[in-house]
């Protein structure tokens, strides 16, 4: 028989520790579970992409289902070019770093757009409904790194271009965008996992594996 695929997400803010965790998973799982098949799929969206904070007078003024469905544009791809539907068919384990929440949290970051953002989140949900369900993709399960925001923001004022921002300007947005994350988490089909990434980075490593190991278990007693 085979078993059941796991689909997994690593994401969170710009410096919260999430490609640690990311390159972490992919060190540690296959180390500890020699037995199982992972499949590390990448990022679906374009390094060249900024920041909100950095955006072009002419980002700024497109609106967020605008920005929302070119990021599912790069999803759509993203999710062809991998052989995502095949690989979940086939029982392995699919880790990725960023899926739809980074998405949405792309075209939301406008904090006076309410309106605009609440039409956005309507439309990303039936996106979710529509065109995942249509290849038979199961949204994932995400692991959120998610640090104290003081430490977020030294993070980012260490990390050139955001670096030339105002300290209050970067904690503003840390405390919108952890806003952002909290309603998608409560949209239908959705589970996010929040692991606290303000420590060491193996310590963050080690929640990971123990979340990952936790479901692999129980799949493997279903499946028995």
């Amino acid at each position: 028989m085979t078993s059941k695929a796991l689909f997994f997400a690593v994401s969170g803010q710009t410096c919260s520790g999430r490609l640690s965790l990311y390159n972490g998973l992919r060190h540690e799982l296959p180390r500890r579970f020699p037995y199982v098949e992972f499949e590390f799929i990448g990022k679906p969206f374009s390094e060249d992409l900024q920041h909100p904070l950095l955006w072009s007078s002419v980002e700024r003024r497109r609106f967020p289902t605008a920005k929302l469905l070119d990021r599912w544009g790069d999803l759509e791809q993203f999710n062809k070019h991998k052989g995502l539907e095949q690989l979940l068919k086939t029982g392995k384990i699919v880790v990725s770093h960023g899926f739809g929440l980074d998405a949405m949290m792309y075209a939301a970051a406008c904090a006076t757009c309410t309106d605009q953002n609440d039409e956005a989140f309507r439309m990303h949900d039936l996106l979710v409904k529509d065109r995942l369900s249509l290849n038979s993709i199961t949204p994932p399960t995400y692991l959120i790194t998610q640090a104290d925001d003081t430490i977020t923001v030294d993070r980012m004022l260490q990390k050139h271009p955001l670096g030339n921002i105002r300290r209050d300007v970067l904690m503003e947005f840390v405390k919108y965008e952890k806003g952002v994350m909290d309603r998608y988490s409560h949209l239908k089909g959705q589970h996010l996992e929040f692991i606290n990434s303000s420590g060491p980075v193996n310590s963050l490593v080690e929640r990971g594996v123990s979340f990952i190991s936790a479901h692999i278990h129980q799949r493997d007693i279903h499946v028995a």
